[in-house]
């Protein structure tokens, strides 16, 4: 088995993560409700998104089935939504965790059929914007191989790159309730916007951080 924990990226933070941290007090406080009973479970069909309520594709990317899904998500949304505020306004960040969350739900819902929750499709589409803006950046790891494990500073393209093709091969291998196409999706999307995002400067990635993707590119086409 080998498992790999991000847990902080190497960057310039120039901004407050407020606004991820507001998202992730939401996260949490719908899962307690529906976990403690204190929201009726015939709400839940009004906030999964399906092909009979479309307002799920903003109000299902706050929602989870279990621990395991909140706290999974909730890990990758601390590391990687954190070093994006940085870059950001709120408004702007906010826009593109519900943005990205319904283009993934609906790729997801398009492909496969099936009702989706979880903030899994948001949350790739901010993997992504993250690949576009900081592919060299550093971030900082638990790994576990059987009964090893250790800290490991992966660059963000080779993190990201495996989990992307993880998550095609989990197409055929993985569990059948993970939306996986709504992981493709998410992150697809994200990645093309992070770039237009890029390209209109509209993020403050300051010149003593490392390269983005588009400056990757533009100086190799030079």
């Amino acid at each position: 088995m080998f498992l790999v924990i991000p847990y902080e990226v190497r960057t310039l933070t120039q901004r407050s993560p407020w606004a991820n941290l507001a998202v992730i007090g939401l996260c949490i406080l719908v899962f307690l409700g529906f976990y403690t009973n204190y929201l009726p479970e015939n709400l839940v069909p009004w906030l999964i998104f399906s092909s009979e309520n479309w307002l799920g594709l903003i109000t299902s990317s706050l929602m989870h089935a279990s621990w395991g899904h909140l706290i999974g998500n909730m890990i990758f949304l601390w590391v990687f939504g954190n070093a994006l505020c940085g870059v950001m306004n709120w408004a702007l960040y906010l826009a593109l965790f519900f943005l990205l969350g319904g283009a993934a739900d609906l790729i997801h819902l398009l492909i496969d059929g099936h009702p989706v929750l979880g903030a899994s499709g948001a949350i790739s589409g901010l993997l992504g914007v993250f690949m576009a803006l900081y592919p060299l950046n550093r971030v900082h790891s638990f790994y576990f191989i059987v009964f090893k494990f250790g800290l490991w500073d992966v660059p963000g393209w080779l993190l990201l790159t495996c989990w992307f093709i993880l998550q095609f091969l989990s197409l055929w291998s993985g569990p059948e309730d993970i939306a996986y196409w709504a992981h493709i999706g998410g992150f697809v999307s994200g990645l093309g916007l992070g770039l237009l995002l890029s390209k209109l400067e509209l993020v403050d990635v300051g010149e003593y951080d490392n390269p983005s993707l588009l400056d990757i590119l533009l100086r190799r086409s030079s």
